[in-house]
């Protein structure tokens, strides 16, 4: 009998420890990962292991293109636009897809598009990819690496395809609750989205730009939000329920910041 309970008990335990691959868990290791990667990978390096994604037109890609860059369609991507109905079997589906391309939870991923004349394409299949557990990505000015820009692939080899794995922190980036039952600190970004506060009458409000979050010239994180955050009592544990038209860069730049609550409001 004592044999068995030990078994059990182990088992138990083996269950306790297990990271969290469900859509309602947040992992807040994987936060402080992502947040570490970025402070220490900044500014942003190209090597041979990092695999870049390119969001722009194919056109603009096979005129000029970083080395060994995978053109991707971006709205194939946007978290906003399959969110609804089986989050996990999608993210599964798009973990598979990503893996044809040689990424891994572990690869290091730089996201690249238009940048300040294009409609934030890039931003979105970055939010995408680190909802789906990868801590390393990135995103990145083409603007700021125009140094490395080539109309030719240097006989760069195709990624070799990796097995599929599954999402192992897929974050859900909406917001949990109802509209009337949501407790929290609403951020508009750009654009005012009236109808995503609707049933949040008593939520403090703040209104920021983009910019707030961002460096335009080379897309990192504006740490600078972080100071203005301080002064309204803001911590990075605290509900950050980000609404607006450029409220995906918002989210995403505060969670690699270390924001680990920072969620989207619905359209």
């Amino acid at each position: 009998m004592r044999k068995y309970f030990l078994a059990a008990l182990v088992l138990a335990s083996a269950c306790a420890q297990k990271p969290p691959t469900t859509v309602s868990e947040i992992d807040t290791s994987f936060i402080d990962r992502a947040y570490k990667f970025e402070k220490d990978f900044r500014p942003l390096k190209i090597t041979e292991q990092t695999i870049v994604l390119d969001t722009r037109s194919f056109f603009d890609y096979q005129l000029m293109h970083l080395p060994g860059a995978i053109h991707i369609n971006p709205s194939e991507y946007y978290f906003r636009r399959w969110q609804k109905g089986n989050l996990e079997e999608k993210g599964q589906d798009m973990a598979r897809r990503l893996a044809l391309h040689g990424i891994t939870p572990f690869s290091h991923v730089v996201v690249v598009g238009p940048g300040l004349k294009g409609m934030g394409d890039e931003v979105q299949v970055a939010l995408t990819l680190l909802s789906l557990g990868i801590e390393r990505v990135q995103l990145g000015s083409l603007e700021n690496l125009k140094f490395l820009m080539t109309n030719k692939n240097k006989d760069i080899p195709q990624r070799a395809n990796q097995r599929t794995w599954k999402p192992r922190n897929l974050i859900t980036l909406a917001c949990p609750g109802s509209p009337g039952n949501r407790e929290g600190i609403v951020i508009q970004v750009g654009k005012k989205a009236a109808s995503s506060t609707l049933g949040l009458p008593s939520a403090p409000v703040a209104q920021k730009n983009w910019k707030d979050f961002i460096n335009p010239q080379d897309f990192s994180p504006n740490y600078k939000i972080k100071e203005a955050f301080k002064e309204l009592k803001i911590g990075d544990k605290s509900l950050l329920m980000v609404t607006g038209a450029d409220a995906p860069m918002a989210v995403f730049s505060l969670i690699k910041m270390g924001y680990g609550r920072a969620c989207l409001l619905p359209d």
